[in-house]
């Protein structure tokens, strides 16, 4: 009899408070990424090529980053709350 395909014990299965705390947990660290990703996306620009004429100056790219950092910090305390309310929902499960 192949054992691969038995049951789960109570022992093996994952409990459901500890899958929802990893998805809790992946979902903070995709907001922690979204907005790390969101400001550097604001400080190097969308173009992956730029030849010298086409640069941004110092100010256009400073104005970009102050433009993006709100919405960047709220999404990255927003990742940190949701990533640490999944450590302790995986915990208490």
């Amino acid at each position: 009899m192949d054992d691969s395909k038995a049951e789960p014990t109570p022992e093996t299965a994952p409990l459901p408070r500890s899958r929802l705390g990893w998805g809790l947990m992946a979902v903070g660290c995709a907001l922690v990424l979204w907005a790390v990703l969101g400001l550097a996306g604001a400080g190097y620009g969308s173009q992956p090529t730029r030849n010298f004429a086409a640069r941004r100056s110092y100010n256009m790219v400073k104005r970009d980053v102050h433009r993006a950092f709100p919405a960047a910090m709220m999404r990255a305390v927003a990742g940190l709350a949701i990533l640490a309310l999944g450590a302790r929902t995986r915990r208490r499960g």
